[in-house]
């Protein structure tokens, strides 16, 4: 798997949330973003699906979306 880089807010540890979230009674979506673990920052959610590659290029999008900066960020 990808490193996580940095928060871009806080400078803090980021981690990958996998979660399932009720939408109703039964039924429930598989999601993934990454967090800090210090200012609760959040990336964007990105739905899981339903089949073990699905799952994996979800998180892969989650991680690639955190680790993305500014254009100048990245030149320092």
């Amino acid at each position: 798997m990808i490193e996580l880089k940095p928060c871009p807010f806080c400078g803090g540890k980021a981690k990958l949330r996998k979660q399932n979230r009720t939408i109703v009674e039964h039924q429930t979506q598989r999601n993934c973003y990454v967090y800090c673990t210090e200012c609760d920052g959040r990336g964007k959610r990105y739905l899981e699906g339903n089949t073990q590659e699905d799952h994996i290029i979800a998180r892969q999008l989650a991680v690639e979306s955190w680790n993305r900066r500014a254009e100048s960020e990245d030149k320092e």
